[in-house]
């Protein structure tokens, strides 16, 4: 086999496993749909489904809701994975609403022995009953895209995603060349004005 031949073929598994999901299954699409508000999860007491002597009914749908979201967040189960990434290690919110699972996924600190939980511990999944991710917010994201911004002047930059602005569009008298005095920069009370 030809050096070239090696290199495409191994470029067609990588491509083939890039569409399957950690654990052999196709990924679930992300739809990211910004009209879906989560709900508060920790405005009243949740009900402890572990409760020793208990019995709870928990139907499929909810189970495939918690399960997709499970499989987004964490990497597939493994003896080698450190504590805080393990399954059992993560504390479970879930609140419907009509056709909508909002599950709220974050670390228990007391399973592992933390004090403080790492900055990206916890996720807030919109999932539908049919198992479709609507929306996905990782702790520290926002929970809507940032609005354009405006200059000094009021007027409107606009940019791409990634990109800055150009800071002349500031209306900045250092970057200006040097053309404005400082009495024109600072509206006549710098140390020109007089």
């Amino acid at each position: 086999m030809k050096a070239k031949d090696l290199v495409f073929a191994s470029i067609l598994t990588l491509a083939g496993c890039s569409l399957l999901g950690r654990q052999g299954s196709p990924l679930v699409p992300l739809e990211d749909d910004p009209s879906i508000v989560f709900p508060e999860f920790f405005d009243r007491a949740p009900v402890n489904v572990g409760a020793p002597g208990s019995i709870h009914e928990l139907d499929g749908e909810m189970l495939r809701a918690l399960t997709v979201a499970t499989q987004d967040f964490l990497p597939p189960e493994s003896e080698d994975l450190p504590c805080a990434l393990k399954r059992e290690a993560q504390t479970y919110r879930i609140i419907r609403q009509g056709d909508v699972f909002f599950i709220y996924i974050s670390e228990n600190l007391a399973h592992c022995g933390h004090k403080y939980p790492a900055l990206d511990s916890g996720v807030k999944y919109a999932i539908s009953r049919d198992g479709r991710i609507l929306r996905r917010r990782l702790d520290g994201q926002p929970e809507f895209p940032r609005e354009t911004s405006t200059s000094n002047d009021g007027t409107w930059i606009q940019a791409e995603p990634g990109v800055s602005s150009p800071i002349e569009a500031y209306d900045n008298p250092i970057l200006d060349g040097g053309t404005q005095s400082h009495s024109e920069a600072d509206g006549g009370t710098g140390p020109d004005a007089g």
